[in-house]
């Protein structure tokens, strides 16, 4: 199952090169914004990194992603895998911001 989000991109990452099969990922900072704001690191591996190419700082986005989980010596971890990105569409009658 996937989720997605609105966030304001705060940094694109560099490529990171990682493991022993050369795995490649970079990495979306993004922040909801409001009063109280998440700051979110979304994870784009291989052939995702493609999307993040065409947005900077500052640009609104909405993220497509999968919640991954696991177990390492008795403690969770989670990430968010980004799936697509693209750019930010209000909705017809929403009244969400950003800001």
């Amino acid at each position: 199952m996937s989720f997605e989000i609105s966030v304001t991109v705060v940094k694109v990452g560099d490529v990171e090169r990682f493991g022993s099969f050369d795995t490649e990922k970079r990495v979306l900072r993004g922040s909801t914004g409001g009063q109280h704001p998440q700051v979110l690191d979304f994870d784009f591996l291989k052939d995702r990194m493609g999307a993040l190419t065409q947005f900077k700082e500052g640009d609104i986005v909405t993220v497509a992603f999968w919640v991954r989980g696991r177990e390492h010596n008795g403690r969770a971890f989670i990430s968010l895998r980004g799936i697509d990105v693209r750019p930010y569409a209000r909705k017809e009658g929403a009244n969400d911001q950003l800001s």
